[in-house]
């Protein structure tokens, strides 16, 4: 199967996930840090430990950019928790919507990712992905993007 997504709809696509003008919104949501195998679906119960947690800021992404291969989406503002939860190895990341309270949900919406230190080419790359309890902590970026054109065959 081949789709082929026109630059205007990548960045639409884009955007609609996360800018609260165009669709779904994570504005003021959480972003939980844990350790371990994240969940076989976003749709499940969170896995690991909470080793961390952001209160995302307002807006939490900026509009979409996009070149010729594909629409990106990047974080807004400063993403931090100056005290994390817990000691822990973080490994994923869920996004959950300001007042989604978490555990198992067929209509939240939510997106898990991966996480690494910077440079380790995850979607999330962090500062340190070994915490100490109560121990200062940062993303430094956030990778999405939407294919365009030939590269958006699936």
């Amino acid at each position: 199967m081949i789709v082929r997504l026109s630059t205007g709809i990548a960045k639409q696509l884009c955007n609609g996930l996360f800018r609260a003008a165009a669709g779904i919104t994570f504005d003021a949501g959480v972003l939980e840090f844990r350790s371990g195998a994240p969940p076989a679906s976003p749709d499940l119960t969170e896995s690991g430990d909470l080793v961390c947690s952001v209160t995302l800021p307002t807006p939490a992404f900026t509009d979409a950019t996009a070149d010729a291969d594909a629409a990106y989406g990047a974080m807004a503002g400063t993403w931090q928790d100056l005290s994390a939860d817990a000691a822990g190895t973080i490994a994923h990341a869920r996004f959950r919507r300001s007042g989604d309270a978490g555990g198992a949900s067929g209509t939240a919406a939510r997106i898990d990712v991966d996480v690494g230190a910077t440079g380790s080419g995850c979607a999330i790359e962090v500062d340190n992905p070994v915490l100490a309890e109560a121990q200062q902590f940062q993303v430094t970026s956030f990778n999405f993007n939407v294919p365009i054109g030939d590269s958006a065959e699936a």
